[in-house]
């Protein structure tokens, strides 16, 4: 009975197993502990312990929120941020970047231009929906609510409008 779990352990624990367990440690390490402690959160809002933080000295979040499952924060690579007023909440699987690749020069591979950079700013009491993306230079006004599925590609003026779609419209205000 001894030799057969001994077996078994040995199965288990390779040497292949313990390499992936210790990269995988890495992992959470760099993409879910280290950014926590960078990033300004409140410790009254929640971030699901699947939220990903990426430039995380770029990232603010205001009080009160909610990051659930899945969502991606990646602040500029240089000085873009990620700015999430008090009372944001956010569906699962939301993203956020605040640059794009740059593909202007055709001599040149996409992936060797560099980036584009642009603040993100969402103000107060504003609801993103399950797998919205919202793209560097987006602005998401006072009280909005951004439907499920929805692209942000620029500015949501209207304070307290229902936006939808890709790129997001406004279909009407809260409270009509």
């Amino acid at each position: 009975m001894k030799i057969s779990a001994l077996r078994a352990l040995q199965s288990v624990f390779t040497l292949t197993s313990l390499r992936w367990l210790f990269s995988l440690g890495g992992y959470l390490i760099v993409n879910f502990v280290y950014p926590r402690t960078i990033a300004s959160v409140p410790r009254t809002t929640k971030l699901h312990p699947t939220v990903i933080l990426r430039q995380a000295d770029n990232i603010k979040i205001g009080a009160h929120g909610l990051l659930n499952h899945g969502c991606v924060i990646q602040a500029g690579y240089e000085a873009a941020q990620v700015v999430l007023g008090e009372f944001v909440h956010c569906g699962p699987y939301v993203q956020f970047f605040a640059y794009d690749h740059r593909f202007d020069d055709l001599a040149l591979p996409s992936i060797r231009q560099g980036y584009r950079e642009a603040d993100i700013i969402v103000s107060d009491d504003v609801w993103i929906g399950a797998g919205t993306v919202v793209l560097a230079g987006a602005f998401i006004a006072k009280g909005v609510v951004v439907g499920a599925n929805s692209v942000v590609a620029g500015r949501l003026d209207v304070e307290y409008g229902i936006y939808v779609g890709s790129p997001a419209r406004l279909v009407k205000k809260r409270g009509e």
